[in-house]
């Protein structure tokens, strides 16, 4: 093994220690509104992405936050975003 080739970093999601679980960053946008940066479980993320993806009206669900489509303008997480045109 070569000691002189600098490590590999990996931008790993924050740990929480109160869950004992990593917690990955949610970015939502609405227009003409700030930001709304939180974080959640990988499995709240993927439950996200099914709700994101089924097509429905219904408010998306992130943890246990409730988000309406209406004036939603997009939804980033790590390594995807969804752009809404309302």
């Amino acid at each position: 093994m070569d000691d002189n080739i600098p490590p590999y970093y990996v931008d790993f999601p924050e740990y929480n220690e109160f869950s004992q679980s990593y917690l990955w960053p949610v970015t939502v946008k609405y227009k003409g509104q700030s930001e709304i940066h939180f974080s959640v479980s990988k499995s709240d993320t993927i439950n996200a992405f099914h709700s994101i993806e089924n097509g429905s009206e219904e408010p998306i669900l992130i943890g246990s936050r409730s988000f309406e489509r209406k004036n939603l303008d997009f939804m980033a997480f790590e390594g995807r975003t969804y752009a809404f045109s309302n």
